[in-house]
């Protein structure tokens, strides 16, 4: 099924002017497991949620492993706890939270096989396990996922590893109507991208930041897709400022700004950037204390921006260090009526 357009209401939401920066990356708990290309997400509890990844470069393996880092309305705990695991080990795989119910998305098994395969755990369950759900119509790994102000789950780019094709096609899934599956957006992506941040801001609007390009180019772009428009289409704003990466996972601040930190140059990168919807300006910020590429980003209950695992250079070279910065400092703030 191909969806042409998508509105819904859009939450009333809180946004800042000004422009204070915060303090510098300080360390979490580290994982229990070393691990990049991975999936991570919050949910309605603050807890934050990472599964599977690859593990090892040499020799090359990946994991189906869960870990969630628990938030007990105060503070973060001292440690990962695992969960139940995926279904099979695999790399590129991504998460997010509509709420009740994490998803993991799509990835690509360690004998090469890009997956379709979609899964969900339930948060609020005494006894959560995943459960496989309809699968997405394209089998990508390496996908931008997100969810807008109505809930629903936005699957962008990706790649196909066998035939090591990057995707410019978004798939929708609505969990209130789960019988309808997933549908393919006629607005696809004007760029083609995998390893791209893909976020929602307080309007409403969603994000595809960066990320690997066709031909391997390392990509700047950014793409703002509306769903209230009455033809929604994906439009170009301000690029991430230099230097370019090949992957640029984000997410949106409690400040309403989008995050981008870490990624390959080449090299491991420690920059960090965020953006300001408001002005269409980046900005860089306090470096990283660790470089990192593929890693995720998540913001946590505390409003601090988490930037977890990633890879670096050695065999193996996956990271489990986690660090976070603060993204909500002290600004003047207005009501938007969106």
């Amino acid at each position: 099924m191909r969806l042409r357009n998508v509105t819904c209401a859009v939450f009333m939401s809180a946004l800042t002017i000004g422009s204070t920066m915060a303090a510098d990356w300080e360390y979490g708990p580290d994982l229990n497991i070393p691990r990049s290309d991975f999936g991570a997400a919050v949910d309605g509890m603050g807890n934050i949620y990472v599964a599977g990844g690859q593990i090892s470069w040499c020799p090359y393996e990946s994991t189906d492993t869960v870990e969630m880092l628990l938030f007990d309305g105060t503070a973060y705990a001292d440690h990962w706890v695992f969960l139940a695991p995926i279904s099979s080990s695999r790399q590129d795989v991504r998460l997010v939270c509509d709420g009740a119910f994490i998803y993991a998305i799509g990835g690509i098994l360690d004998d090469g096989e890009t997956v379709a395969t979609v899964e969900r755990y339930d948060t609020t369950s005494d006894s959560p396990v995943w459960e496989t759900i309809k699968p997405l119509n394209v089998a990508r790994g390496a996908a931008g996922v997100t969810v807008d102000n109505c809930g629903r789950i936005y699957v962008l780019g990706g790649c196909v590893n066998e035939t090591h094709e990057i995707l410019s096609s978004v798939e929708l899934y609505h969990p209130a109507h789960p019988e309808l599956g997933w549908a393919l957006l006629d607005a696809g992506l004007d760029q083609p991208r995998m390893n791209a941040g893909a976020v929602t801001d307080n309007q409403g609007r969603i994000y595809a930041t960066g990320g690997q390009g066709e031909y391997g180019a390392h990509l700047t772009s950014v793409e703002r897709y509306d769903p209230r428009d009455s033809e929604p289409s994906w439009i170009y704003v301000a690029p991430i400022i230099d230097p370019s990466s090949n992957n640029d996972h984000a997410a949106v601040g409690a400040d309403g700004r989008i995050y981008v930190a870490g990624g390959w140059l080449p090299g491991y990168s420690s920059r960090a950037v965020r953006y300001d919807p408001l002005t269409d300006d980046w900005e860089a910020l306090p470096a990283l204390n660790a470089p990192r590429s593929n890693p995720e980003l998540v913001l946590g209950e505390d409003r601090h921006i988490y930037v977890i695992g990633g890879d670096t250079s050695g065999c193996p070279d996956a990271l489990a260090s986690v660090e976070h910065f603060a993204s909500w400092p002290p600004r003047r703030q207005y009501h938007a009526p969106w």
